[in-house]
């Protein structure tokens, strides 16, 4: 039986590509799966039992690796990390992003092993957009070192076109982390008096923070019975200050929740609890290009969708009348649209009803597993 071992320096082992979709897939399709995760079994998951987590690894026949750091040297880490990747002697190994794809790359000219670089970020434009030095370095590298992968998988089809612009020879397919609908099934509760708004994700300035708060605001000094739940963890404690600071500045700690990060499996529990779902990112560069997941798992919910006015946006969610675009930063705008979904409840469970029917129909990982293993048995070859 082949073997796949999956690489990831900064996810959780449980993060919903790698395992609820990736690892779940190839052990459904007869492959043995481990996940080596650099940062250890328990990254991003403080706030859930280990014990359910072993279980949930041993319920789907999936291999985490719990490796440890030490206090030794950040390269004398990273030695122990490849010295365990080498000692699974897979067939494939599965790196997520650049940092595991270049370890791969060292793997590569010590094993047989054949190597698939996963890509579901613009890099070197996350993390080195303000660091013009290191970005062209890490462009040149990116560039380069891609050309030694066995196959490339991109989440999207601009940073497909990027790579294959690097290199005509390395297999390269656009593989989207669609909502698996077996974890995504969740009928929607009765309504209740309550309107409920969810943003699902990192928690940051650029991707709506400070406006989802106001609008809350606003709401509560309107009269309207509306709350927000923010199901995810902040990106930084500078985030996490600035969100302390609003919610006591604009006097509503009843009228929001936070979730912190919680398993892929349970987000669909949370959302089934809203109404309505925020996706209101910046104008910046990497956040117009390609759509974020969190959209398709609000539509697999039957939520309508209240998103950044960016083309791909209002081409997917306008287009089939699943929400309505807005200009992100424009807080007047924004408070009108919610205010629309809010006092209207047929439209918005209509447009929440459209949604599903559209994920049901071709934004689901169903389709594009069938893509993921046809890719690996071409590989394999």
């Amino acid at each position: 039986m082949a073997k796949i071992c999956i690489l990831t320096t900064d996810h959780s082992p449980f993060d919903d590509r790698i395992f609820y979709k990736q690892a779940r897939s190839f052990v459904r399709a007869g492959y043995g799966v481990v996940i080596l995760p650099y940062r250890g079994f328990g990254f991003k998951n403080e706030t859930v039992d280990s014990n359910r987590l072993l279980e949930i690894a041993r319920r789907e026949k999936i291999a985490i690796r719990d490796f440890k750091r030490t206090n030794l040297l950040g390269p004398l880490n990273l030695l122990r990390y490849l010295w365990c990747a080498l000692r699974e002697k897979p067939s494939f190994y599965h790196c997520h992003e650049s940092w595991s794809f270049y370890l791969g790359v060292l793997l590569k000219f010590f094993s047989s092993s054949r190597i698939i670089y996963d890509v579901h970020e613009f890099f070197p434009e996350i993390p080195f957009e303000r660091h013009k030095f290191l970005f062209k370095i890490f462009k040149f590298a990116d560039r380069n070192l891609a050309k030694i992968a066995d196959g490339i998988i991109c989440a999207d089809t601009e940073k497909a076109n990027r790579y294959k612009s690097y290199t005509n020879k390395v297999p390269i397919e656009v593989i989207g982390h669609y909502p698996p609908l077996d974890i995504f099934c969740y009928k929607k509760q009765k309504v209740g008096k309550v309107v409920t708004g969810i943003y699902s994700g990192g928690i940051s300035i650029d991707r709506g923070l400070e406006e989802m708060l106001y609008i809350v605001y606003k709401m509560k000094k309107m009269g309207e019975n509306f709350k927000l739940i923010l199901n995810g963890s902040f990106v930084s404690k500078r985030v996490k200050h600035r969100y302390e600071q609003l919610i006591k500045e604009y006097e509503i700690e009843e009228k929001v929740e936070y979730t912190g990060w919680v398993l892929h499996e349970d987000v669909p529990k949370i959302m089934n609890r809203a109404d309505l779902g925020f996706c209101l990112r910046h104008p910046l560069e990497r956040y117009v290009k390609a759509p974020p997941i969190k959209i398709f798992e609000y539509m697999a919910s039957s939520l309508p969708v209240v998103a950044s006015n960016f083309p791909f946006k209002k081409e997917l969610i306008e287009g089939n009348g699943v929400g309505i675009c807005v200009d992100p930063l424009n807080k007047a705008e924004i408070l009108k649209v919610v205010l629309k979904f809010v006092s209207n409840l047929q439209f918005r469970l209509a447009a929440g009803k459209k949604g599903r029917r559209v994920v049901e129909k071709m934004y689901n990982w169903r389709v594009y597993e069938k893509k993921l293993l046809s890719f690996y048995k071409q590989s394999a070859r």
